[in-house]
Parts: C-alpha cells; sequence; structure tokens
C-alpha cells in the first residue's frame, strides 16, 4: 500500500540511569526520538511492512544512547480497516538479542546498518523505564 495511514506508537524504553538523577544528561531525554520520529523518520523510504518500520525505530532508539538496554515497541493502524478499531504489531527484545536477531540484517535490509549514536556514555544503575506514547 502506498496510501499514507496514520499510526500511533507505543515505546517503553528500560536504561541504565541513577534512581534519582540530578540533570536531564542522568536520564534517557526522549525528545530527540519524538523529533527523529516526527522529522527523519517519515522521510525515509516507504516500506509496505509495519515490521520494518518497527526494526527501524528499535535500531534508532539502540544507537540512540547505549545505557538503552530493552525496548518495547508496539505500532498500530487505527485506520487500516473500517471494520475494526486497528491493526498493528508489537515487540519487545534486550539489546544483546537485537543485535543478535536483526544487526545483520541491519534496519533496512543491508548488513551492518546503524543510525548515528547520539549518546554513549553510560549511567550508574537500573532505574524506571521511561514511555512515551504519541500519536503521529
Amino acid at each position: 500500500e502506498r496510501e499514507f495511514q496514520p499510526i500511533r506508537l507505543n515505546i517503553t524504553i528500560r536504561a541504565i540511569a541513577p534512581i534519582f538523577p540530578e540533570s536531564i544528561e542522568d536520564c534517557v531525554d526522549y525528545q530527540p526520538i519524538c523529533e527523529w520520529i516526527t522529522d527523519d523518520w517519515p522521510k525515509r523510504p516507504h516500506t509496505p511492512l509495519l515490521e520494518t518500520k518497527l526494526r527501524e525505530l528499535m535500531c534508532f532508539v539502540f544507537d540512540f544512547d547505549a545505557r538503552v538496554e530493552w525496548i518495547d515497541v508496539a505500532i498500530h493502524k487505527p485506520k487500516a480497516f473500517s471494520e475494526t478499531r486497528g491493526v498493528g504489531i508489537r515487540m519487545a527484545i534486550s539489546r544483546d538479542d537485537f543485535e543478535e536477531a536483526f544487526r545483520s540484517l541491519g534496519a533496512d535490509g543491508d548488513k551492518g546498518y546503524r543510525f548515528p549514536a547520539i549518546r554513549s556514555d553510560t549511567g550508574a544503575r537500573p532505574a524506571e523505564a521511561s514511555r512515551l506514547q504519541q500519536d503521529y
């Protein structure tokens, strides 16, 4: 399908960070992730499969901050079928399992694909998950 369809995303991120952060640098800053989702991701080539989009998003988030150790992503198309409230896919995966399962394919099918890393430092210890939910 080539026609634009709105999607809804639900992303849960678990990262290594201080339990009591003292500044934004101690946290996973989700604003650049949201900006990538709304500004850059739509410019990527069209793909008919939500599974490909899911891998692209996971790849970006894992490359964005080395402290991210686990991610749960759901992509939902609320207007895909008039007979339903929507359809979608969901995957929860650790960084290690993602690397093993998908990195050799790359987000877009090319071997060794990576998004440029934005953060590569590590935090102190595991903390709560950051959660973001947006309609696009």
